[in-house]
């Protein structure tokens, strides 16, 4: 398998910007169920892989995107199908947002999920298993063209969103890399507080969830490293929160 071969060559963290094609499997004569059904399997088979690599040490994050056909993420792909908790704990769906076309709204009468200048994106699928949000509209893009020419377009897609969510991962585990993947995940969703009109779940925020580190404010671990998550800041252009 694949993705086995990456972990035991040292990946930690792997995007995946791929779903079902589902308009083509329901136009074939697919059904709704048959979608489940075949991610629920596909779930288990890969699930059991992914085990046998946790367990020899070779720990992850697995990010997906959650599709673009503004339907349950849980039937789009096997990743957002999978039950199985150790496993779980180390998959993130993401949705896409976008900015508001009229900008945050500076009322106070109004939620913060109404004054947010974010909203979910239509197209974005969603529903319980997506975990958390990040940009997806719009975004300046590097592409290959026919003639093997790189150029820049706009493009918008959950694979967009799942591009920042991987680097976010990649820059925590760097900056403290005893984490585990359960932990990054954990960390990434208590500090998605940043509110999503359209959604119940919060944007991706990372100058959070590395404040929280230097604060040492993640109780599966003692005392972070400082001066590095210090490090980390300044490579990012922020200044540290203040005690």
């Amino acid at each position: 398998m694949k993705i086995s071969l990456l972990l035991l060559h040292d990946a930690r963290v792997i995007n995946f910007s791929i779903c079902y094609p589902r308009s083509l499997l329901l136009e074939s004569g697919r059904t709704e169920k048959d979608l489940r059904v075949a991610a629920l399997a596909e779930a288990g088979i890969m699930s059991t892989a992914l085990k046998r690599c946790l367990h020899r040490g070779r720990d992850f994050v697995l990010v997906n995107a959650a599709g673009n056909n503004h339907c349950d993420a849980f039937d789009s792909w096997w990743i957002p199908a999978i039950t199985d908790e150790e496993i779980k704990s180390r998959c993130l769906v993401v949705g896409a947002s976008k900015m508001k076309t009229e900008g945050p709204i500076a009322r106070n009468d109004l939620s913060p999920a109404e004054s947010t200048p974010y909203e979910m994106c239509a197209f974005s699928n969603d529903g319980p298993r997506v975990d958390l949000i990040a940009p997806g509209y719009k975004i300046y893009s590097c592409i290959e063209t026919r003639d093997g020419q790189s150029e820049y377009q706009y493009l918008s897609g959950s694979s967009l969103s799942s591009a920042y969510v991987t680097a976010a991962c990649a820059a925590l585990w760097a900056y403290y890399p005893a984490l585990s993947g359960a932990d990054i995940k954990s960390l990434l969703l208590e500090t998605s507080d940043v509110p999503v009109s359209g959604s119940d779940l919060g944007m991706l925020n990372l100058r959070s969830a590395f404040g929280n580190l230097a604060q040492g404010q993640l109780p599966a671990h003692e005392q972070l490293h400082l001066p590095e998550i210090l490090d980390a800041y300044r490579t990012l252009g922020e200044q540290p929160p203040k005690n």
